[in-house]
């Protein structure tokens, strides 16, 4: 029997449909649970560092670097762009790329998005 963290990957049909999204909706729940996980260990090293003042460390056993660095990032206000320039200097500048996109939406999805919605 192959097992995944916990998921086991035998006894998926790939002809079916609901067997490989029932599989997949499985993976998501695990991978929601592990990311919830991680993001809570990086709140607690963050702090660790911050409480005292140090912005890097590096753990002699496994060799694992952590350094906090204050970055600035830039944006351009898309608003402002379309007022200052005219639509031909605005299609000169836009570029626009086409790709497919799928998306799979779960009930614990459409529950969270119907939250924000009402």
């Amino acid at each position: 029997m192959k097992d995944i963290n916990g998921i086991n990957t035998e006894g998926v049909d790939m002809e079916d449909i609901k067997s490989v999204l029932n599989k997949w909706n499985e993976v998501v729940i695990v991978r929601k649970q592990i990311a919830d996980y991680e993001t809570s260990l990086k709140a607690r090293v963050k702090s660790y560092m911050k409480e005292r003042k140090w912005t890097s460390y590096m753990e002699p056993e496994t060799k694992i670097h952590i350094s906090i660095d204050i970055r600035k990032r830039e944006t351009i206000d898309k608003i402002k762009v379309c007022m200052l320039l005219t639509a031909a200097q605005l299609a000169q500048v836009t570029k626009v790329t086409t790709y497919e996109q799928m998306s799979i939406t779960s009930k614990e999805d459409r529950k969270r998005v119907g939250n924000y919605v009402k």
